[in-house]
């Protein structure tokens, strides 16, 4: 079994076909690894742009490249086939799905294909380094930070190029390599996996929809942490629900707000409390 690390870099464009933004590829990189973790082969490839010839400020800044450079590189779809060709029958492993986001939508501007075709099972590096560093990082590690947590020297290293970043990747890999665990984590690339790819979370801003469980809908108070009393009814502000609840213990009102968001197959609850009335009022004096 082989594993391919792959790792994009991308402007953002605007398309007036699209009539709206795309993050149009820029940088393929890309590494081959056996089960060993073995570097068999390396791919690399410049995009040529073929949106617009403006790189944003954020990506000349992090990546250092030029449109001049760019223009000499390689049409989109004919990188993809050096590409496919590449990884053929491995395993595909992206720091984070977002690059397979961006993979996709450029499929789908270029061939009308959103499917990549040649990944037939597939792993988030990302993911599976979380769950490994569960006790010293709960949140999803960026790469330059869980290169920092595993002691990986990256002076030198040209981050946010692709291809050196498949190599830091594949570093943080082999810090944490368990076989039976690494398999865990592998996906099939099927019809159920491009639903959840495809899927775009919401929040919800119907109240009466199924989505909405109205037993969530309730705040204790943030300083005594005893129950508050609603005094308002819900209304929507920016796909959120608000509505006024007062403490009795410590004699506040304050505002809740409440989110309901609509993910492939749950609905994340986020409450927050945005403040008291007098706070308002004082933040207005000011």
């Amino acid at each position: 079994m082989d594993f391919v690390i792959l790792d994009l870099e991308w402007n953002g464009s605007y398309s007036k076909k699209l009539g709206g933004y795309l993050n149009e590829i820029i940088e393929i990189g890309a590494i081959r690894l056996d089960e060993g973790l073995e570097v068999k082969n390396s791919f690399t490839a410049l995009i040529r742009p073929c949106i617009t010839k403006k790189l944003c400020a954020p990506v000349k800044t992090l990546t250092s490249l030029t449109y001049e450079e760019l223009s000499k590189g390689l049409p989109f779809l004919y990188a993809y086939k050096r590409l496919s060709s590449f990884a053929k029958d491995a395993v595909i492993m992206t720091w984070s799905r977002s690059d397979l986001d961006v993979l996709i939508s450029n499929l789908r501007f270029h061939k009308g294909d959103p499917r990549i075709r040649f990944m037939k099972r597939y792993l988030d590096l990302q993911e599976y380094i979380r769950d490994m560093l569960s006790d010293s990082c709960s949140n999803s590690p960026g790469l330059r930070t869980a290169a920092e947590i595993l002691d990986i020297d990256i002076s030198g290293s040209d981050i946010h190029r692709a291809l050196e970043d498949c190599i830091l990747s594949a570093k943080c890999l082999e810090k944490l390599y368990d076989k039976e665990k690494l398999e865990a984590h592998i996906l099939d690339a099927d019809e159920e996996f491009y639903k959840r790819m495809f899927f775009r979370p919401y929040l919800v801003h119907d109240i009466d929809s199924e989505d909405v469980d109205k037993s969530q809908m309730y705040f204790d108070c943030d300083i005594c942490k005893g129950a508050t009393l609603q005094r308002s009814k819900w209304k929507v502000v920016n796909k959120g629900f608000h509505a006024e609840f007062f403490c009795e213990d410590c004699q506040r009102t304050f505002t809740g707000r409440i989110t309901f968001k609509r993910k492939y197959d749950s609905v994340a609850v986020t409450k927050k409390i945005l403040g008291t009335r007098q706070e308002k009022e004082e933040e207005k004096k000011e």
